[in-house]
């Protein structure tokens, strides 16, 4: 799902848009478990996020208009809101554990090419 190249990290997973309000204002609520039709929920733009009515943790990760990495939430329980985020542009919801295995880390940029998921548009 990511390549490293010193700072440089290539997400090449499956990614869905959340672009609009409604699609943001809905984002993971409600779902049983992260979904396997797709790797991270991209929404913007974005400065906080919540994990209102969620059943499971996501990692968070933030990204400015530079897409590097402003900051990062692993392993954000249920029922909980990120502070604000004033340089970020951009929240990536990703499934609990992400965070961890790929070694993200502020100041780390991310390049995307991901795939387009049915219904979303291209990250």
């Amino acid at each position: 799902m990511f390549a490293r190249s010193g700072k440089e990290v290539v997400f090449t997973g499956r990614a869905k848009a959340a672009f609009t309000f409604w699609q943001r204002f809905k984002g993971l609520m409600l779902k049983k478990t992260f979904p396997e039709d797709y790797d991270v929920l991209a929404l913007a733009p974005c400065k906080a996020i919540h994990t209102f009515f969620m059943r499971f943790t996501i990692d968070v990760v933030f990204l400015n208009k530079n897409k590097e990495i402003v900051a990062l939430y692993p392993s954000l329980a249920p029922w909980r809101v990120t502070p604000l985020c004033r340089e970020a542009e951009t929240a990536l919801e990703f499934a609990d554990g992400t965070i961890a295995n790929y070694r993200l880390a502020c100041g780390d940029l991310l390049q995307w090419q991901a795939e387009e998921e049915e219904g979303g548009k291209k990250c």
